[in-house]
């Protein structure tokens, strides 16, 4: 049993991180038996205890007592184990010295080992907090800091003998790829010849010059957007193909790939909402389709096999708004939405709990608007430190942030490099990506589709799972709701696990065990005993404390 002590604002910061590394858990008592406690250097009585991990930037009286030597906040860096990369700790990286070194800060060891005590200058309870709260800035985006932070705990702990965790993705898959849609526009004809239809012009002439121009798009294809701007009036009158009716195409690709995705639809037609500064919202946030009218697409797509999310406007910061959103879409679609991303991506600091009153699963809002990457820092799903149900799946790629002029406005080869990047990182580490691809990103004027084409080609030949985000959220759900009870004797723990049965539509979870200076084996997770051989010979109690 893996014990933690921190002080008691904390201890649903512990609780979370101990569903990232699901490994068996507690909060500390005098008394239990334990294979490691994981601390926060504030309960000074279990420093000398053996297996004792402490994480903290500030030094503590009982370092000088105990032979550490820690000079405070000399970097904001960590180097990944094992790598020649590293990771930022923004509540600052102290460094510590007076024992074995076992990791390295810009400014030297930021980690030691003495006589069965780990040492580590950073804050790991502080670190969640903040990448579960306000995020990563845009500038650390690109690396899943909190996957490689629980990394370095994980290492700890096996330093102390056997561990076991529950698998972060499925057993025999490396990773899970979650597939959405936010369906912004459902034809350009349901717009008219004002600002939206102002707005295609735009996006098929000066954009595809933009582009052309920046070696970022080749002449065909620019050629073919623009020639749609000229269409465009006839588009409108039903003489051409509506550029912006691109569903079918979705569901036609993702056939290939034995999989469907979920889609996000905004409620109502014309209505913008608020924003951020809860004042009213600029036009171009109003939906120009009403929902009511698309109940035939809707069912269609269920009927392939596609999950109906909202699209929110105002759940974001009311709950009555979240509950009335929630049921035209219900209304439409004859099923409950358990999903919700916001329209825009708009969020503040309460919006989670307010997205969890309003009856949410999961909601899929938590990223940068204009950066693609890891703004939770974590490549898992995770629930909110002021929500008791929901979950929350950050977007990692978005089409919007690789290629609009607005954001990253990059090449189709520089995007296509980036989500080989994520790809071949949540490969190595495990857990969860989520894409999101705009409905009408697949063709002209756009011409996103291909980029979004070869993710899904990568990520099948990785073995990855291609889920929707509802059965995302049950299988994590449900990896979270596994439960542990151990026992300590003299020469091996006995863990039993329990679990409800796993449904049959679901890939099967898996525990992986850690030793020191072995491989680790993996092995399907299952309801019984298992039994773990304690290096060492450990059997430790704890003796001290409340």
């Amino acid at each position: 049993m893996i014990l933690f002590s921190v002080e008691p604002r904390r201890v649903r910061a512990a609780e979370e991180l101990f569903q990232f590394l699901k490994v068996p858990a507690q909060p500390y008592k005098s008394g239990r038996p334990y294979h490691s406690i994981v601390s926060d250097g504030t309960n000074e009585e279990i420093w000398r205890l053996p297996g004792v991990i402490i994480f903290g930037v500030r030094k503590r009286p009982m370092d000088e007592a105990m032979g550490f030597r820690v000079v405070e906040n000399q970097s904001s860096n960590i180097k990944i184990p094992d790598s020649a990369d590293w990771i930022p700790a923004r509540c600052g990286v102290s460094s510590v010295g007076g024992g074995e070194v076992v990791l390295e800060g810009l400014s030297g060891p930021t980690g030691v080992t003495r006589d069965g005590i780990q040492r580590f200058g950073f804050d790991l309870f502080g670190e969640l907090e903040r990448m579960l709260g306000a995020g990563q800035s845009e500038g650390d985006s690109h690396t899943p800091t909190l996957t490689h932070l629980v990394g370095i705990l994980r290492d700890a702990l096996v330093r102390n003998g056997p561990v076991l965790e529950v698998l972060p993705n499925p057993l025999e898959l490396p990773f899970v790829l979650t597939l959405s849609h936010d369906i912004d526009q459902m034809s350009l004809a349901e717009h008219g010849f004002g600002e939206r239809w102002l707005s295609f012009i735009w996006q098929s002439m000066i954009w595809p010059l933009q582009a052309w121009l920046d070696g970022r798009m080749p002449t065909p294809r620019a050629l073919k957007a623009c020639l749609l701007a000229i269409k465009s009036p006839l588009i409108r009158l039903g003489l051409f193909a509506d550029p912006w009716k691109r569903i079918e195409a979705y569901l036609d690709l993702e056939d290939k790939f034995r999989t469907a995705s979920t889609y996000f639809f905004i409620p109502f037609r014309g209505r913008p909402g608020f924003d951020l500064r809860q004042q009213t919202n600029h036009r171009r946030r109003a939906a120009a389709y009403d929902l009511s009218k698309h109940s035939a697409d809707v069912s269609d797509l269920m009927e392939r096999g596609a999950e109906i999310g909202l699209h929110g406007i105002d759940s974001w910061h009311s709950v009555a708004a979240g509950v009335e959103e929630r049921n035209q879409v219900a209304a439409v679609s004859g099923r409950d939405p358990v999903g919700v991303r916001m329209h825009f991506l708009y969020l503040d600091m309460g919006s989670f709990a307010k997205l969890e009153q309003a009856g949410f699963d999961y909601d899929s809002s938590f990223a940068h608007p204009r950066m693609v990457g890891f703004r939770s820092g974590t490549m898992q799903p995770f629930q909110p430190l002021d929500c008791d149900h929901l979950l929350e799946f950050p977007v990692n790629i978005e089409d919007g942030c690789l290629f609009s002029p607005s954001a990253m406005s990059l090449s189709e080869a520089k995007a296509d490099q980036i989500i080989d990047t994520y790809l071949d990182a949540a490969e190595h580490l495990g857990g969860c990506l989520n894409a999101s691809w705009h409905d009408h990103s697949l063709g002209p004027p756009r011409f996103w589709g291909p980029s979004y084409s070869r993710m899904l080609q990568k990520a099948s030949e990785k073995g990855a799972w291609l889920a929707r985000l509802d059965d995302a959220c049950r299988w994590y759900r449900r990896r979270r709701d596994v439960k542990f009870e151990v026992t300590g004797e003299p020469g091996h723990w006995a863990v039993d696990v329990m679990m409800s049965r796993w449904p049959d539509d679901l890939p099967r979870p898996g525990i992986r065990i850690h030793q020191s200076g072995e491989a680790a084996m993996d092995l399907p997770l299952t309801n019984g005993r298992i039994h773990l051989p304690v290096a060492h010979g450990l059997a430790r109690t704890a003796v001290v404390g409340p």
